[in-house]
């Protein structure tokens, strides 16, 4: 069915600010990256903080079409009040698409071992630190790939052979899960399909990308936001035309995906998520502060 509507459809993705510290009341920030990835895609991005209240998240999830974890670098701790709110992040998510609305959620980085540990049930031993962190651009080897996928289900064979041969998928990554720790939890074996699988310098095999089975919940060890937008001399960037292409095909993959998520059906009717900008909050806030309903715009990090 092709919905034709009079409105643009822009879908708005959240994401979850990275605190500066462990403090509740820290300071966080968003990366510039992601929200110049996005809005190439045709989406926009707003942040919620770890303080942000419970009754605020529960009112976004009702405006938003997707939830982005950026990747925390920091310390994998099941008491850490962002652990916490990806958890809670992730019940919503689990809970919303079982009453019918699709909300997806991907993460990246360092939040693909942190969302598994909340899957095993806080099994912090699901992943491995890393020694050295894996800042070098890296290939994938796929693994088990169901007949439809949402992160490559676009991809010509031709596509997926570049992925597996050349070296164009950016990181930036401290921990690890073996395949081997993947398949022997219950929870995530059950729950979760091994796309792909990639390797450390001394052929330490790990999965580097991991969709839902039933959920549209998608998990990936790299960072392809990097390829375009990324400055910083610590990593190493691949610049070819296929990781570029890689790169903003992965993007507006996830805003196409998006996009369906703008309508839903409930008691049998479709609704129209209302993402339009006066329709936001500013989230631009002190730690505390009651946001408003009625902003202008949504916060741009």
């Amino acid at each position: 069915m092709i919905l034709i509507s009079n409105f643009p459809i822009f879908p708005t993705i959240l994401t979850l600010s990275i605190p500066i510290s462990d403090n509740e009341n820290s300071k966080s920030r968003v990366e510039n990256n992601y929200v110049r990835w996005l809005q190439a895609s045709g989406a926009d991005l707003i942040s919620i903080h770890i303080w942000t209240s419970v009754e605020d998240i529960n009112y976004l999830l009702t405006k938003v079409n997707g939830i982005l974890l950026q990747g925390n670098p920091n310390n994998l701790d099941i008491q850490s009040p962002y652990y916490k709110m990806v958890k809670y992040l992730y019940k919503k998510v689990i809970e919303m698409n079982d009453s019918g609305i699709k909300m997806p959620i991907i993460s990246f980085g360092d939040d693909l071992p942190l969302l598994c540990s909340i899957i095993s049930e806080d099994k912090i031993s699901i992943s491995t630190e890393l020694k050295y962190p894996i800042y070098e651009p890296t290939t994938i080897k796929l693994f088990n790939v169901p007949d439809k996928t949402i992160i490559l289900n676009e991809l010509e064979k031709e596509d997926i052979k570049y992925l597996e041969t050349e070296y164009i998928l950016p990181n930036n990554l401290k921990r690890i899960i073996s395949v081997k720790n993947f398949l022997t939890d219950f929870h995530l074996s059950q729950k979760f399909n091994v796309i792909a699988t990639s390797k450390t310098k001394d052929g330490k095999e790990y999965v580097s990308i991991i969709e839902g089975k039933k959920y549209p919940i998608i998990m990936v060890s790299f960072h392809p936001e990097y390829v375009v937008f990324e400055t910083s001399k610590k990593f190493i960037i691949p610049e070819t035309l296929h990781a570029i292409y890689t790169s903003r095909f992965i993007g507006n993959g996830l805003v196409f995906y998006g996009r369906k998520t703008v309508y839903f059906k409930k008691k049998g009717q479709c609704h129209r998520r209302r993402t339009s900008h006066t329709s936001m909050w500013n989230l631009d806030l002190q730690p505390g502060s009651r946001q408003h309903r009625n902003s202008v715009s949504p916060h741009r990090p």
